[in-house]
């Protein structure tokens, strides 16, 4: 049972009809299912996992990005499924299935005021970064808060095609300021898209951390709900690449909460971009 069920005692799905009327959650790909099957399966073994994880081409190129980009002391790469996966762990390897099997998951809505190509980039930029300044602060959240980081803002894809009627007005009044979006939603609903967000999760079966994080990345929602520090400082970056004042607000919340410096902080949007900030 997930926490929104252990707080309000609904069922997700029929909470998620409530929100938005005649709606269908999409299925998760089947690969994506046996993986989490197998990793939640305390006698499967990493050789299983790993041959399940090589039917999907994509899942198996992001397994092996990711093992071999956090492997900075490695002289050699890693380039088999069944290796990385023991390099990985099985919660981070989890977390990294559902952000792949999420974003194969989500339509695109063809929206006015809405790119899905746009959408996903700025996602994968910013659950990039969330990864880079978990490692530096906190290392051992740094699988959950990339996949919490990628997911934050699920919903709104969903909304824009289950709800285009009611839901494009709020898109095109927010005008691609999405760290005020929710604002709109809770004006227009009675709810934002972090909530309907956190009823996918729940219907979905995440873990905990994952529907904590996508609730309420944004803001305290409630005391129960616990988000990795690095998902809430870069929850607020909606462009392909931040501009001067998302810059200056980083490297403040960074310095403020952290102790990270602000050369730091330069050098891990250096990194993450390419170019000096």
């Amino acid at each position: 049972m997930g926490i929104l069920t252990k707080l309000f005692r609904k069922k997700p799905k029929a909470q998620l009809k409530s929100m938005a009327g005649d709606f269908k959650l999409p299925a998760f790909p089947k690969v994506a299912m046996d993986v989490r099957a197998l990793l939640r399966n305390e006698r499967s073994t990493n050789q299983e996992i790993g041959e399940c994880i090589k039917q999907d081409p994509g899942l198996t190129m992001n397994l092996l990005k990711s093992v071999n980009s956090a492997a900075t002391s490695r002289n050699r790469r890693i380039a088999d499924p069944v290796q990385a996966v023991g390099l990985l762990g099985r919660a981070n390897l989890e977390y990294m299935v559902l952000a792949h099997a999420t974003r194969s998951a989500l339509p695109d809505p063809k929206a006015t005021g809405y790119s899905q190509e746009e959408f996903w980039n700025i996602a994968i930029q910013r659950a990039s970064l969330a990864e880079r300044i978990a490692r530096q602060i906190n290392p051992s959240e740094a699988g959950i808060s990339y996949a919490a980081s990628l997911l934050q803002d699920m919903a709104i894809p969903m909304l824009a095609r289950v709800m285009r009627k009611q839901y494009q007005p709020v898109l095109e009044s927010a005008n691609g300021d999405w760290d005020t979006l929710d604002e709109y939603e809770r004006d227009a609903f009675g709810w934002d898209h972090g909530e309907f967000g956190g009823w996918m999760c729940e219907a979905w079966s995440f873990p905990d951390p994952i529907t904590s994080a996508v609730i309420a990345h944004h803001r305290d929602v409630h005391e129960d709900l616990v988000v990795p520090d690095a998902v809430r400082a870069v929850a607020f970056l909606q462009a392909p690449r931040p501009s001067g004042a998302d810059v200056e607000r980083l490297i403040h919340s960074l310095d403020e909460s952290f102790g990270v410096s602000p050369s730091d902080t330069r050098e891990l949007l250096e990194q993450q971009y390419g170019e000096a900030a």
